[in-house]
């Protein structure tokens, strides 16, 4: 239970640093990117993805969610929800927004964003089971993130391989 609220935390953080970053002024912007400065929000976004990993391994194991009321397990899934959500939708409004995302950035929040779906996607899928339905409100999020990873690779010049 502590792990998904140390989830909610890091895509609060997250969610902190990409509106710090927003309003950051261009002139500072350009400098940061001469310096290959890589923003927080990306490295956060990489310890989300640890995180994440690290909770749906520990998932799997049938005794983690043993002696805990389903209502404390739906109570404490709707507050990462939350705060995953927020994260994803203010992730893509940075994304779509700036053309100009260094290179580094781009291909790093790539490589984070692809994990942290991937994981994400098994953390729903065995929750799922154990709950006995359906969270269509984290699928939601997982399309979010499919369309932060779209933009990006637009920017990139990648194609996307549901257009190939």
């Amino acid at each position: 239970m502590t792990r998904l609220s140390d989830i909610a935390r890091i895509a609060d953080q997250i969610l902190c640093a990409v509106e710090k970053h927003s309003n950051t002024g261009a002139i500072i912007g350009s400098i940061k990117t001469m310096l290959h400065q890589t923003p927080d929000f990306v490295v956060g976004l990489k310890e989300l993805t640890e995180m994440v990993e690290e909770v749906t391994k520990a998932a799997e194991s049938p005794n983690f969610f043993r002696g805990i009321e389903q209502f404390r397990v739906h109570g404490s899934l709707a507050t990462t929800l939350k705060a995953l959500r927020s994260m994803t939708f203010g992730l893509f409004a940075v994304v779509s927004r700036e053309k100009k995302l260094p290179k580094h950035v781009r291909a790093r929040m790539l490589e984070y964003s692809g994990k942290l779906h991937y994981e994400l996607e098994r953390l729903v899928r065995g929750l799922e089971t154990l709950l006995g339905g359906r969270l269509v409100e984290y699928e939601i999020m997982l399309k979010k993130i499919k369309d932060v990873r779209s933009v990006l690779r637009k920017q990139e010049g990648i194609e996307d391989p549901s257009n190939a």
